[in-house]
């Protein structure tokens, strides 16, 4: 939330100054905290986990402060087990499966904790949905716009790794299998997505890369 706080208020993800005026205060904590990267030396202290996700929740943080954000986590949360439903459609598998899937995920502790918690996992799982769903209407050789979601998905697949690096272990492959795959790897806009992405992550890391090291 802090890298968010200072993007918004200050254009950068550097928090040295933020935690010199508590704003982590406005979260509701009440100790004085210490970044575990702060030593006496430091001229610029980056977010603890890269500023990619401050960077995603940056928006409903400044319309409407931590409020927004949890709420924009749970709307992605709730959209996430329609989608799994869906993916289990496109499959195609029988309508239960998709059904009890989604339930599933309704019903899990964890997913009901983390859904309004400001951590990436819920909006990594709402991701990697929207990939396969893309991906397998792009199978689909009848559909109308194809193009639009390879493109959609390659975006995704390079520039979740770009938002946090540990995602590479599911995106490198996924991406890998799109390219190989007889219908997929067809599609122009499978290369569109990747070339945006690429493109995207380099500006982005010629702006704020500094910060995040």
């Amino acid at each position: 939330m802090l890298g968010a706080h200072s993007f918004v208020y200050d254009g950068d993800f550097d928090v040295l100054n933020n935690y010199a005026h508590e704003d982590y205060r406005r979260f509701g904590y009440t100790e004085r905290l210490v970044s575990p990267f702060w030593t006496p030396s430091t001229k610029v202290l980056p977010t603890e986990h890269g500023f990619g996700f401050p960077l995603v929740i940056s928006v409903p943080y400044a319309l409407g402060g931590i409020t927004a954000v949890r709420n924009f986590l749970i709307a992605i949360s709730a959209l996430t087990i329609l989608l799994v439903a869906l993916v289990c459609d496109l499959i195609p598998l029988p309508a239960s499966v998709g059904t009890l899937a989604a339930l599933l995920l309704t019903c899990s502790p964890t997913w009901q904790i983390s859904s309004s918690r400001v951590y990436i996992e819920c909006f990594a799982g709402f991701a990697f949905c929207v990939i396969f769903s893309a991906l397998l209407v792009s199978t689909d050789l009848a559909r109308r716009y194809r193009g639009i979601a390879a493109g959609f998905a390659s975006f995704l697949l390079v520039f979740l790794p770009f938002i946090y690096l540990k995602y590479s272990a599911v995106c490198l492959p996924v991406l890998a299998i799109a390219v190989i795959h007889p219908d997929i790897r067809k599609v122009r806009g499978l290369y569109i997505g990747v070339f945006c992405a690429g493109i995207t992550a380099l500006v982005l890391n010629m702006l704020y890369g500094r910060q995040a090291d």
